[in-house]
């Protein structure tokens, strides 16, 4: 009996040693924990410097350098805060770059979306977090897009058959580096006399030929005087360095004397649209 108590005892002990609320070691990661679930972020070394390096040329995509060797600590996705003044200004990350083990340092590239700019000043206050929506994380798609929108019909008079053309130069996107949502949307016509043809309208690298025959609307028009269509298309793309994409246009047709791509004359309807969202969001 005697030999049971001792046993008792001596595990009613154990228990009590290895509780959080009397264990020591317990405790700092018990309050880490408290604070990420209330906010969803997480402050940054304290002994770690960030530097601002560059800004492209639209304005919603920076470059930092962080100090020591972070490749294996963020990852693209993760969303950060920092300050530069009195508020917090937040943004995705959309690369990590290698490690630069000369300057201990690594570069970072950040989206900013519609609402956050960068200044050529000093960063403080630095936090970072896994969490889709952290505390004041900026909810919705279009604030982390890029987007053209285009009401004003574009043409070309007597289009060559088998032609791309990009009819006017506000139909280019510059898609930033990481992963993104890209879609476009226009109303596409042709006119003329009794027309046999085919319309196609893309996204492309270039300005002329298409790049990527998934990226790719298309319909066949026979034996009328003129048509219409609403043309779209969706991918998925990783960039790897900023890239302009064109929407861009043909016929295949020996009679057709217009090409036009823009929103109906008679309703302004259907304007043509642009957009890349980050993956990330």
């Amino acid at each position: 009996m005697k030999k049971y108590i001792w046993i008792f005892l001596v595990l009613v002990l154990i228990g009590g040693c290895m509780s959080p609320l009397n264990n020591d070691y317990a405790r700092p990661v018990q309050t880490q924990v408290t604070a990420l679930s209330t906010t969803g972020w997480i402050e940054d070394d304290a002994t770690a410097t960030w530097t601002y390096v560059s800004a492209n040329a639209d304005g919603n995509t920076f470059e930092m350098y962080r100090s020591g060797d972070v490749t294996e600590t963020f990852t693209p996705g993760m969303r950060f805060r920092c300050k530069q003044g009195a508020g917090y200004l937040i943004f995705i990350l959309h690369a990590v770059s290698a490690y630069d083990s000369g300057n201990d340092r690594t570069t970072l590239t950040f989206f900013g979306g519609t609402d956050f700019d960068l200044a050529d000043a000093a960063i403080t206050d630095v936090a970072y977090s896994t969490a889709r929506f952290p505390l004041g994380f900026t909810v919705g798609e279009e604030n982390w897009s890029v987007k053209i929108t285009d009401t004003t019909v574009r043409s070309r008079v007597s289009p060559v058959s088998d032609t791309f053309y990009n009819l006017h130069s506000s139909h280019v996107i510059n898609i930033p580096v990481g992963l993104w949502r890209v879609k476009f949307q226009c109303l596409v016509t042709i006119s003329g006399g009794s027309i046999v043809a085919q319309l196609f309208v893309a996204l492309s690298t270039s300005s002329s030929s298409a790049s990527d025959l998934e990226f790719m609307d298309h319909i066949a028009v026979l034996g009328v005087a003129g048509v219409s269509f609403s043309a779209s298309a969706f991918k998925e793309l990783e960039v790897t360095t900023e890239t302009p994409y064109y929407l861009i246009a043909k016929q295949e047709s020996s009679s057709s004397t217009l090409l036009t791509i823009g929103p109906s004359v008679t309703d302004n309807e259907i304007p043509t649209v642009i957009t890349a969202v980050s993956g990330y969001y």
